[in-house]
């Protein structure tokens, strides 16, 4: 009796723990970052730039991206998940530009377990920067996933 009672047990515990463990959709990927790429023109031609010293933090939150990082030629900023706009500081060496990206919120429904995944579309008719260091900034690709795409070029 004790042995078919073990054994009872044992199942009911083994179909608790599968019913309990989570899909895979889970374990994706859901970083969502807008990635730019840092460029300069000479002579006609494009370059890619790299940038000694690059502060960079979010406007609207406490978040510092990048802190006194050295030899940079790309950042990643997360886009903002409840607001429509988004706008950062960056700050090269002791020069200081503002980008603001203005963005369409898409939620993603994953699972009921996993919830949804916020990703971007950037309106690059409403893109502002100022331009101390910056030169130009242009759109390369809109759409702003979990995929590392280069979503901006910021030229010097």
């Amino acid at each position: 009796m004790n042995k078919l009672l073990s054994i009872a047990l044992f199942l009911l515990l083994a179909a608790a723990y599968i019913a309990c463990t989570n899909d895979n959709s889970c374990h994706e990927n859901r970083y969502v970052v807008m990635t730019s790429n840092f460029y300069t023109i000479k002579n006609d031609t494009t370059k890619t730039f790299t940038v000694d010293s690059i502060w960079v933090k979010g406007l609207g939150n406490d978040s510092l991206l990048y802190s006194n990082s050295k030899s940079v030629t790309s950042i990643s900023m997360p886009l903002q998940k409840m607001n429509d706009t988004s706008r950062f500081v960056i700050r090269f060496n002791t020069i200081y530009d503002t980008l603001t990206v203005i963005h369409a919120n898409i939620q993603k429904y994953l699972s009921l377990e996993c919830g949804c995944l916020v990703t971007h579309k950037l309106d690059s008719t409403k893109l502002s920067y100022t331009q101390h260091k910056v030169k130009r900034i242009k759109v390369k690709y809109d759409n702003v996933s979990t995929t590392k795409r280069e979503n901006l070029q910021i030229y010097f």
